[in-house]
């Protein structure tokens, strides 16, 4: 069993601390119930939030403890093991506390065989999608509206981005791109993500562009 006795002095600085479990089906409650009287020894619980998980077998629920750092939470998983549980080398940092049954599984990422081709003309295509949708908002004053298609067209090229330089990683969008991109991507996209009104966002529509093009020309010259 995972042991939370080793929780730092208050007022110090922590860092997330993530448990995994997989436990019998309908044991969810139970177990929740066990870990918060543990973590309740300590202090009061100030965070007991439960995140929506759309899977009828996932849980999880973090826990802060009222005086420690902020950035001390504690976040506990479980899942039922009915469920096949894959973790991605690579992907999935963890550390086995143990497996009795031999549950967890490691899967190691397969390379992804993508056509750059077809690829980086749906880029294309998405930019043209998205761009009218941008400008006529911008036109009409509404910053707000185009500022969410603008968004759209960022995340759609982080997520071309990383589908070269990061496949197994392809959803995880601005999360952990500061140690996984290349310096001058990630100048990119701090370049175009960061926008503050109309004039930013016509600017990161030029830059978007032009990205597009010159990734394009890469690929060819790669023969990707």
């Amino acid at each position: 069993m995972v042991s939370l006795k080793n929780i730092p002095p208050k007022n110090t600085r922590g860092t997330v601390v993530i448990y995994s479990l997989m436990l019998g089906n309908d044991l969810e409650d139970e177990m929740f119930a066990k870990v918060e009287k543990l973590l309740r020894s300590h202090g009061k619980l100030d965070i007991n939030y439960l995140m929506p998980i759309p899977h009828p077998e996932i849980f999880h629920t973090v826990y802060h403890i009222e005086g420690t750092s902020e950035f001390q939470t504690i976040d506990m998983n479980l899942q039922h093991n009915s469920r096949i549980f894959m973790m991605d080398e690579g992907v999935d940092d963890y550390l086995m506390i143990f497996d009795r049954a031999k549950v967890v599984k490691s899967l190691k990422p397969k390379p992804k065989d993508v056509d750059w081709a077809e690829t980086m003309d749906r880029v294309q295509q998405y930019y043209a999608l998205q761009h009218p949708n941008i400008m006529k908002n911008i036109n009409r004053g509404r910053l707000l509206e185009a500022k969410i298609y603008y968004d759209y067209l960022v995340q759609y090229l982080v997520k071309t981005i990383r589908l070269r330089h990061t496949p197994d990683k392809v959803d995880y969008g601005f999360k952990h791109s500061y140690r996984e991109l290349r310096k001058e991507d990630l100048d990119f996209i701090q370049g175009v993500a960061f926008v503050n009104g109309k004039e930013d966002m016509l600017d990161g529509l030029n830059r978007m562009k032009q990205f597009i093009e010159s990734y394009k020309e890469e690929m060819k010259i790669l023969k990707l």
